[in-house]
């Protein structure tokens, strides 16, 4: 029976293990190498299923259930000689230029071996052609488990023993062809064809150990240790370093994205937001979704005389001055700058509300102003009427004839207090 817990311990230590690569299905399932593994692990634990199950139909001493066992033994061996060179074709060539010849000649051995391991197989069913073993009261004269190998299991064996070799030279051979990064995997691809070759030479000498089995499990765990997991770290440091660039390119497209749409001067919405919000208000016009809302222009007073008679820089200063003047009195209000020195306001819902009263102490706070080197911003306001209006433009003109009535205003107080 301990023969038969090595079968099954393999089999579930290859499934564990392999658990993602064999259940789950993601963007790399169709890699060619990774198709290739595999179907080699489901070579793999069929062939464990079937050693295992030899163990456990020896005690019952069921001589025709374990003779139909061996013979799938022997034909489950062969299916993962050929998968494993498969894998090895697929996995070399996807990370070097393997030379043609040696991929043509591991396809054409490997199958060969395959094809000459199942007709012998099928010879060996025939009570007077067991060539391969033999399983009954005769054999048992040989052997006292009653298993009697013949000719052709050493040949079979001597065959696949050298199709592994064959396999790590060419995986070692190539492992000098690339990075240094990669080395170790094709390095552990070579180890794992040894220790199989070995695996299956000691099999020959001792029959009633699954040294076979412990081959491949020891095997597969190099192959999940070097090259499956150090794939996965490469690939998760190739997502990292993607999301990076992602994250770097979204950060340079907010920042283009600000220096658009955000007044470098001022941190006002700049004119170019100042074009799509008016697009936009057109539209919730149109589709009459927007019952209400208040248009407010402003105008800085006074710009020329400061540019001309201090310079743009002072006149720069100023602009921001009466920028901060508007954010405070319209708190939580968008403010856009759509020209040199004209603001903008949009007011809805609860700054709707408060529209009077934020724009009369607005306006007195600039009165007040005036005469003392700050900010005076003149100001209109107009209301949206559903009933006539048709475009947010229509709303803004009646603000900015306002506003300039306003300005006219300021001027003349001000021409009033320097006399």
């Amino acid at each position: 029976m301990s023969y038969a817990m090595v079968g099954f311990v393999a089999l579930f230590v290859v499934l564990i293990i392999n658990s993602d690569i064999i259940f789950i299905r993601d963007e790399t399932s169709n890699i060619k190498h990774i198709k290739a593994y595999r179907c080699f692990l489901y070579s793999v634990m069929f062939f464990c299923f079937f050693d295992g199950m030899w163990g456990v139909l020896e005690e019952v001493n069921s001589v025709i259930a374990i003779f139909i066992d061996t013979s799938l033994f022997f034909a489950a061996m062969a299916i993962s000689v050929l998968f494993w060179a498969n894998y090895v074709n697929k996995y070399v060539a996807a990370k070097t230029k393997m030379n043609r010849f040696w991929n043509t000649f591991l396809t054409v051995t490997s199958f060969v071996i395959f094809t000459y391991t199942m007709v012998i197989v099928i010879i060996n069913i025939f009570p007077n052609t067991r060539i391969l073993f033999d399983f009954g009261k005769e054999a048992a004269e040989h052997d006292q488990n009653g298993y009697d190998p013949n000719i052709c299991r050493y040949i079979l064996f001597g065959l696949q023993a050298a199709m592994f070799l064959l396999t790590s030279i060419v995986a070692f051979y190539n492992g000098f062809k690339v990075k240094a990064n990669l080395k170790h995997r094709h390095f552990a691809i070579s180890g794992f064809g040894i220790v199989m070759s070995l695996a299956i030479l000691a099999q020959i000498f001792f029959p009633f150990i699954a040294l076979y089995s412990i081959g491949l499990v020891l095997g597969i765990c190099v192959i999940h240790t070097f090259v499956v997991a150090s794939e996965k770290d490469e690939k998760r440091r190739l997502l990292n370093e993607s999301l990076a660039r992602e994250k770097k390119h979204e950060e340079e497209i907010f920042s283009t994205k600000s220096l658009i749409y955000n007044d470098p001067l001022t941190g006002a919405k700049s004119k170019h937001a100042y074009v799509e919000m008016e697009d936009d208000m057109d539209l919730l016009i149109s589709f009459k979704t927007i019952k209400r809302f208040a248009v407010v222009v402003f105008d800085v007073n006074g710009l020329k005389h400061i540019n001309d008679t201090l310079g743009h820089e002072y006149g720069d200063i100023y602009i921001k001055d009466c920028y901060k003047t508007i954010v405070d009195y319209f708190n939580g209000a968008t403010v856009y700058r759509f020209g040199g020195d004209e603001f903008v306001v949009i007011l809805k819902d609860l700054l709707y509300e408060r529209r009077n009263e934020m724009l009369e102490k607005f306006d007195k706070k600039i009165e007040e102003n005036l005469g003392k080197n700050l900010p005076v911003v003149s100001s209109g306001m107009s209301e949206f009427d559903p009933e006539k209006d048709n475009t947010y433009r229509a709303v803004f003109e009646r603000a900015d004839e306002l506003m300039y009535n306003r300005k006219k205003y300021l001027k003349s107080i001000t021409t009033y207090l320097s006399k």
